[in-house]
C-alpha cells in the first residue's frame, strides 16, 4: 500500500490546490482546506484506521495515475497513418516492462536521490488498456537550469558578505 500521505505530497509536487481539491470531492473525499491540513489529515489515518487508509489508498493511485496521464502537463499528439499506429502499437505490444528506477517508483516520482541514479532517456513503466485503446507509459528525467537575478537591496546582511568574498 502507499501511504495517502505520501501520494498527496507528489501531488502536490504537480498540481495547484484548487485542482487538486476538485479530484478529492470527484473521489469523494471532503478535502480540509489547503495541502497541509489534507496530509495531516491522511497521515492521521494511517495511524487510526488502515482499512480506511488503504481504500483511500487505492482511490488517489488510481487518481494519480489519471492524472499523469491526462491532467495538465507537456503532451505531444502526431497525426500518424492508421498502418504506422498499427505496426508502432504491434512493437509496443511486445515488449516487457524492464525493472528500473522509474517502474519500481511508479506511480509516484522517484527521490532527488534516486533520479540521479537513472537514465535521461525515456524508460517503458505501464500499459493501461482502455475502451478507447491502449496507452504505453514511459517516465524519464527533465532537468533544468534556473538562473535567477537578485535585487541586492532585499538580500541580508550575510547573504551579501557571501557574494562579496566570491568576488
Amino acid at each position: 500500500m502507499q501511504h495517502p500521505s505520501k501520494i498527496l505530497q507528489s501531488f502536490r509536487e504537480r498540481a495547484k490546490w484548487p485542482v487538486m481539491s476538485q479530484i478529492l470531492k470527484k473521489s469523494g473525499f471532503s478535502p480540509a482546506r489547503g495541502w497541509d491540513n489534507n496530509i495531516e489529515r491522511f497521515q492521521e489515518q494511517e495511524d487510526t484506521d488502515r482499512e480506511a487508509a488503504a481504500n483511500a489508498s487505492e482511490q488517489l493511485v488510481c487518481d494519480y495515475k489519471n492524472y499523469i496521464r491526462f491532467g495538465q502537463k507537456s503532451i505531444r499528439l502526431y497525426q500518424l497513418e492508421p498502418q504506422l499506429v498499427a505496426d508502432i502499437q504491434q512493437a509496443l505490444d511486445s515488449l516487457q516492462i524492464p525493472e528500473s528506477g522509474y517502474s519500481t517508483s511508479y506511480p509516484l516520482p522517484l527521490s532527488e536521490e534516486d533520479l540521479e541514479e537513472c537514465s535521461e532517456a525515456p524508460v517503458y513503466v505501464d500499459r493501461v488498456l482502455s475502451s478507447k485503446g491502449t496507452d504505453y507509459i514511459f517516465s524519464s528525467c527533465r532537468k533544468f537550469q534556473e538562473r535567477r537575478v537578485f535585487d541586492q537591496e532585499i538580500l541580508n546582511d550575510n547573504a551579501l558578505q557571501g557574494e562579496k568574498g566570491s568576488e
